[in-house]
């Protein structure tokens, strides 16, 4: 599903996931904390 979604990250090492609006367009964005590999934002 993640694949489907355009969010899967193979290479990514998550620590933590939160959904919050980091934009102020009023809908929730997806940030994922990695270990060694880069943050992601979707």
């Amino acid at each position: 599903m993640a694949e489907e979604l355009g969010l899967a990250n193979p290479q990514g090492r998550s620590l933590e996931a939160i959904f919050c609006d980091l934009d102020g367009d009023a809908l929730l964005d997806l940030y994922v904390n990695n270990d060694v590999s880069t943050n992601k934002l979707f």
